[in-house]
């Protein structure tokens, strides 16, 4: 069985749902996936249908293991 990666910046985040919608299509394909964030989004979407079984496939990523040139232009 093959694995997603999905990286993103921040998840989850509320201007970004399309990206739930897509992430949703993609369990109810079956696919296995684990979404890396560089931040840990907003609270609040426990209970939003849209985000229903993706908060738990996020993985917030360590400062540290981020290549420092990323680091310092985004100031993360």
């Amino acid at each position: 069985m093959r694995k997603l990666a999905v990286v993103v910046d921040t998840f989850p985040c509320w201007s970004e749902r399309f990206i739930a919608r897509e992430l949703t299509e993609l369990l109810r394909r079956g696919v296995d996936f684990t979404v890396f964030c560089l931040k840990e989004g907003e609270e609040g979407f426990q209970q939003d249908e849209d985000w229903h079984g993706l908060l738990e496939r996020r993985a917030v990523l360590p400062r540290g293991l981020m290549p420092s040139f990323l680091s310092q232009r985004w100031l993360l």
